[in-house]
C-alpha cells in the first residue's frame, strides 16, 4: 500500500515522476515502457516510483489525466467572445502543442490503447473536453455549439495528427504551421 506523506518534497517528486513518464510514454509507447524506463528518466530508482503509483497502469492513467486537464485549464482560462473565441482557443491549443510537444504524441497513442481503463480515462476526459468547449460557444452565444465543439476536437485530432507527422499536408494552416 502506497503512503501518502502529506509534504512539499513528496509532491514535487511525485510530479517529477509524471514528467518524466509522459517523455517516456510518449517516446516509447505504453506497452514498450517498463517502470525501470520511467525511473531511469526521473533519476531515481524503480521501487522509488512504487510509492507513488502501484503499478504501471495506475503511473499511465494518471499520465492521461494530466495531459487532458492541462488542455481543460488552458481552454478554461479563454474568454467567452463571439468574435475571438475560435480563433482564441485555437491559439491556447498551438501554444500547449508547442510548450508539451511529447503530450500531442501521448494523445494519439492514448486512442489506440484496448485496454479497458485507459479508454475509460480517455472517453472521460475527451468528451469532459468536449463540454468545456461547448460550454465557452454557448457562452459566446454562438449557435449550434454541439456540432461546433465536435468540429472544433475533430479539427484538433487532426492538428495532432499533422504535428505528430510534421505534416504541412495535413495541417490546417496553410504556412503549414501546426
Amino acid at each position: 500500500m502506497q503512503t501518502k506523506p502529506n509534504s512539499h518534497l513528496y509532491e514535487e517528486r511525485r510530479a517529477a515522476i509524471l514528467e518524466a513518464a509522459i517523455e517516456v510514454f510518449a517516446k516509447l509507447g505504453y506497452h514498450k515502457v517498463t517502470t525501470a524506463d520511467i525511473s531511469a528518466k526521473a533519476g531515481i530508482s524503480q521501487p522509488y516510483v512504487y510509492r507513488f503509483f502501484e503499478s504501471k497502469e495506475a503511473l499511465f492513467l494518471e499520465v492521461v489525466e494530466l495531459i487532458y486537464d492541462r488542455i481543460a485549464a488552458e481552454f478554461a482560462k479563454v474568454e467567452c467572445k463571439n468574435d475571438t473565441l475560435l480563433p482564441d482557443l485555437i491559439s491556447s491549443y498551438e501554444e500547449l502543442m508547442r510548450r508539451n510537444p511529447n503530450e500531442i504524441l501521448l494523445q494519439i497513442q492514448t486512442w489506440g490503447i484496448a485496454e479497458e481503463n485507459v479508454q475509460k480515462v480517455v472517453k472521460k476526459s475527451l468528451e469532459n473536453l468536449k463540454k468545456l468547449v461547448q460550454q465557452k460557444f454557448d457562452e459566446a452565444g454562438l449557435s449550434d455549439t454541439e456540432i461546433l465543439a465536435k468540429d472544433f476536437l475533430a479539427r484538433g485530432f487532426l492538428c495532432n495528427l499533422a504535428f505528430a507527422l510534421n505534416s504541412s499536408e495535413l495541417s490546417l494552416n496553410n504556412g503549414g504551421r501546426v
